[in-house]
């Protein structure tokens, strides 16, 4: 059994910065035992072998999607609790938004299977819902190229183009998903969306789109979300596109770049035919059915009274804050209609 001194291995005395700690009237190994349990459980993540240290003992079973190192300290918590636990380890840190925290720690824990760009990192990951769909879009080196040729073709608009970035990277990692389910593999949940772009899988690809437009209905007629058919042709084609530009500058005469122009083509020709027309028939459709309720002349006229009413009356101080707000951004929506344009509002 090794002994140990103050929580940490005597074989480990021998180490500068440990002699340098041991130098104290009171030494404090806190700070460089934490630093070895990050670097145990980085190692424990990329191997699979071995067991995580954490700060506190799971009390149900362990999930460790769920946990990180803190971006200051390196102990590693749970990712809900980080922002509480980065106030009490470094206020300063914690000045930057939870989503930023999280994202932060997953590089730090090095669980990140992509190579975002700094500005996909800093924008769109942390404004990106941590279910199962938002890992995997943040986790796939090819929908992470899609995204960042979104925020591109989006630079000019500031206050949306993370939102517009995020929802077309999850949708295809949703199509990711019902893929993985029809390939039947037992190592289908770990595949790469890449290893799918090839002219023979291309059916189970356009039958995963079917799923992503149909969730839990059986009538292809009915289809609940059809304009997500149509959102995947075209993100479909931007991505082939990126990964074929990838694979040609690697070696341009490359048969995986050849294989991916013949996906692009198989697209072009038979997409339209499976999924466009019958997206499009059941859209028309629905614009015949759809019933569109406008509310009643007199109660616009009596709410626009009400809120013009309180806002004369409200005094402005700072306890009355978001109640101004709450009152102006209403006064607004009544006048234009537009609820879109209110949260860009600087």
């Amino acid at each position: 059994m090794v002994k140990t001194w103050g929580g940490l291995a005597v074989v480990h005395l021998n180490i500068p910065e440990v002699k340098e700690i041991f130098k104290n009237d009171k030494p404090d190994t806190t700070n460089i035992r934490l630093k070895g349990d990050h670097r145990n459980n980085k190692k424990v993540l990329k191997e699979e072998v071995g067991e995580l240290i954490l700060s506190r003992r799971p009390t149900t079973e362990l999930d460790v999607d769920k946990y990180g190192p803190c971006i200051s300290c390196h102990q590693w918590v749970l990712l809900k609790n980080i922002k509480r636990h980065l106030q009490t380890c470094n206020k300063e840190a914690a000045k930057m938004t939870k989503g930023q925290i999280t994202i932060q720690s997953q590089v730090e824990a090095g669980v990140l299977g992509s190579k975002p760009s700094k500005w996909m990192l800093t924008e769109v990951f942390p404004s990106m819902i941590l279910d199962d769909v938002g890992v995997i879009a943040q986790g796939d080196q090819t929908i992470v190229n899609l995204g960042e040729n979104w925020l591109q073709r989006t630079v000019d608009n500031k206050e949306k183009r993370r939102y517009y970035t995020s929802q077309h990277m999850r949708l295809m990692a949703r199509l990711l998903v019902e893929v993985r389910k029809l390939d039947g593999d037992e190592n289908s949940g770990q595949k790469p969306f890449a290893d799918y772009l090839h002219p023979v899988h291309f059916d189970k690809v356009v039958a995963g789109a079917l799923e992503c437009c149909i969730p839990y209905m059986d009538d292809v007629d009915e289809l609940q979300a059809p304009s997500n058919g149509i959102k995947l042709k075209y993100d479909l084609r931007r991505m082939l596109t990126a990964h074929w530009a990838l694979l040609v500058k690697e070696n341009p005469h490359s048969s995986a770049a050849q294989e991916v122009k013949t996906f692009i083509e198989l697209i072009n020709v038979q997409w339209d035919e499976r999924i466009t027309r019958l997206a499009h028939a059941v859209l028309v459709r629905r614009q015949f059915v759809v019933k569109k309720e406008l509310p009643d002349p007199e109660d616009v006229e009596a709410l626009t009274k009400y809120l013009s009413s309180k806002m004369k009356a409200i005094k402005l101080s700072p306890d009355n804050y978001f109640c101004v707000v709450g009152l102006c951004q209403a006064r607004l929506l009544m006048y234009n209609k537009r609820s879109c344009e209110i949260d860009a509002i600087r």
